[in-house]
């Protein structure tokens, strides 16, 4: 009895080392996709035979569902099939079927809400930045390297630039989808106090897209045009409505200069 207790401790521990090992593995991913497709393909059970009633769907074999997770990024079918050591007619099969094509709309929609919470964490680095700011002065903003400065608030890995170096492989829908996402929080966000960390983050999504991707979609390049087009404007709202009052304060100064160097860092990187 001694004995089987101590057996399955030791299983127990041993466990829980794998899980371990498991969960940093999905950490030290460097980009936010490939962690998603980690943690899906590690928390999926197969469904076994064995007890299901003749004629039931039995649902998705591991194979079968890890392709579907491939199919967010822009891969072909022969490089899914590679990946899978499977033949190449079997993921075409797959891919004419609803219920795959249902399961990758599914992850495609879980993504985009796994994308959001990056934007925000993002968006409270940001909030922390600009408090920040607003303790220089405004000749010390005036004179300031805004993206070096920036940079340093942003080296934690959750909030790290590069969990985006893929982003030119998503799919051209999950790119549609995510661009439509950011649109719809832009509208939703338009009068917020923290309305310019959104749409500096959201700048900066555009570019991570537009430099890795490059929008040679038709409407994919219309959504950036229309986005990039939709925070120029608000910073340069911002900036004209401050200088539009009669008493400017030197925090409201400090508020204009941190607006126009964001509309600059939007232009250079257009």
């Amino acid at each position: 009895m001694k004995t089987s207790n101590t057996k399955k401790k030791a299983i127990q521990k041993l466990l829980a080392k794998k899980e371990s090992l498991i969960m940093n593995g999905i950490a030290s991913q460097k980009t936010l996709l490939t962690r998603f497709i980690m943690e899906k393909d590690l928390n999926y059970e197969e469904p076994q035979r064995e007890g299901t009633p003749k004629g039931n769907a039995i649902g998705f074999s591991k194979n079968k569902h890890y392709a579907a997770l491939w199919m967010l990024k822009n891969k072909k079918l022969q490089d899914v099939a590679k990946l899978l050591e499977i033949s190449y007619g079997v993921v075409r099969n797959w891919n004419t079927e609803k219920e795959f094509k249902d399961l990758v709309t599914k992850y495609q929609n879980e993504f985009v809400r796994y994308f959001s919470k990056y934007l925000f964490d993002r968006i409270d680095t940001g909030c922390k930045f600009q408090n920040e700011l607003r303790k220089k002065t405004a000749k010390e903003l005036s004179v300031l390297d805004l993206q070096s400065h920036r940079s340093e608030y942003f080296r934690d890995r959750s909030v790290s630039p590069e969990m985006l170096s893929d982003i030119g492989e998503y799919s051209d829908l999950l790119t549609s989808l995510i661009l439509s996402h950011m649109e719809s929080l832009l509208e939703a966000k338009i009068t917020d106090e923290n309305n310019l960390v959104l749409f500096g983050e959201v700048s900066f999504i555009l570019y991570s897209f537009g430099h890795y991707q490059g929008f040679k979609d038709k409407e994919l390049k219309e959504k950036n045009t229309k986005l990039e087009a939709k925070i120029s404007s608000t910073l340069i709202y911002k900036a004209t409505d401050i200088l539009s009052q009669p008493k400017i304060t030197n925090n409201d100064k400090k508020e204009v200069i941190v607006a126009l160097k964001c509309l600059e860092q939007l232009k250079v990187k257009g």
